[in-house]
């Protein structure tokens, strides 16, 4: 959240492309916790099925303010992960 609030302030459009993508790196980070948390037994897949669907939902929208404010905007850096 601070990386959207910092890209979204930034004059700059390769500024806040970088900012917003390290925010989209962030929320992978915060998917792969979700099940870790899972696997060691913190959780059911089923108690993060909405945190994980909100996840990708936030990754769809940075990938929407990347390519709008990157000079050079290209498709999802990672075909394994679907945003």
């Amino acid at each position: 959240l601070a990386n959207v609030a910092e890209g979204f302030s930034r004059s700059g459009s390769a500024d806040k492309s970088y900012k917003y993508t390290i925010a989209r790196g962030e929320c992978s980070e915060t998917r792969a916790l979700l099940l870790i948390a899972v696997s060691v037994g913190y959780f059911e897949e089923s108690d993060i099925d909405q945190a994980q669907k909100l996840a990708i939902r936030t990754g769809k929208l940075l990938s929407g303010l990347i390519n709008k404010f990157s000079p050079n905007p290209s498709p999802n850096p990672n075909p394994l992960v679907k945003y």
